[in-house]
């Protein structure tokens, strides 16, 4: 399963389409990361990252400037109650895709869940 069809779960076509229209009419550079990255099986998830306030900040203004196009072509109101998160979800594979454009370097690092640490606690 690749990451546009995990996403199909989460989010309308009509919300994908919009997304796939908005990075190739106004972000244009981004759209062939967009597709390497909706094709792939792999992504970073969860929306974390430790980064320079350059990078943060750059980032920021980029992928906020997606959204406030996307919500005018996909009203808050059209959105039923299980796709109030899509930009949540959009903004977990949009990093990658920001990433990839900008060519950085990056360093992964495992996910630490605090019901793991309550469970092996429990154990003790």
């Amino acid at each position: 399963m690749n990451i546009a069809e995990y996403y199909s779960f989460l989010t309308t076509i009509q919300e994908m389409s919009a997304l796939y229209n908005v990075i190739k009419e106004h972000y244009p550079d981004y759209f062939p990361a967009l597709r390497k990255v909706l094709s792939s099986t792999r992504f970073h998830s969860c929306n974390m990252f430790i980064a320079r306030r350059s990078f943060v900040n750059d980032y920021c203004t980029w992928l906020f400037g997606v959204f406030r196009r996307l919500e005018d072509t996909i009203p808050h109101k059209a959105r039923t109650f299980a796709f109030t998160r899509t930009f949540a979800f959009m903004g977990e594979f949009l990093l990658d895709v920001y990433v990839y454009t900008h060519g950085l370097k990056y360093v992964c690092f495992d996910k630490l869940f605090v019901n793991d640490i309550a469970r092996q606690e429990s154990r003790l």
